[in-house]
């Protein structure tokens, strides 16, 4: 069999092969994707915060991608949906207003809220304050990739 599978890995390098990382993503129910919806990433935080999230992300193999909505609800309610239909692996959000945001949230996706605490807390969801971007954004990321979709999370 050894001899068989080094044929194969030979001839798939031979022909150019590259895994679809979205097929295995369906297959494995993972996409290595963590969406990030922020309000505004013109401000020193948000800015310091993107680059740690994709700093600590990037060495545990993950991706981010990052949905800007100028403080608008029907941008963030959006932005929302598009990245859970993306199947993102959790959520990191960062916007003006955070209430409205529950109630379209997909409790099988885990979700992190920073800088803004929502008014009603209903599901499950942890409060962590963090004290700056640089060990907050490796907490969240760590602690996202760590416990899966086992719970929602709050910064």
């Amino acid at each position: 069999m050894p001899a068989t599978k080094e044929r194969i890995q030979q001839i798939a390098n031979q022909l150019g092969y590259r895994v679809n990382d979205l097929a295995r993503s369906i297959r494995v129910k993972k996409t290595f994707t963590i969406g990030v919806v922020i309000s505004n990433i013109l401000t020193s935080f948000f800015t310091e915060i993107i680059d740690q999230l994709e700093e600590h992300a990037l060495k545990n193999h993950y991706q981010i991608i990052i949905a800007r909505t100028n403080e608008d609800t029907t941008s963030e309610q959006q932005a929302i949906s598009t990245l859970q239909q993306r199947m993102v692996d959790g959520l990191i959000i960062a916007t003006a207003d955070v209430s409205h945001i529950l109630t379209n949230l997909d409790p099988t996706v885990p979700a992190v809220f920073i800088d803004r605490q929502p008014q009603e807390t209903q599901g499950n969801f942890d409060v962590v304050i963090t004290e700056n971007a640089r060990g907050g954004a490796a907490e969240i990321v760590t602690t996202m990739i760590h416990q899966g979709g086992q719970t929602n999370w709050l910064y």
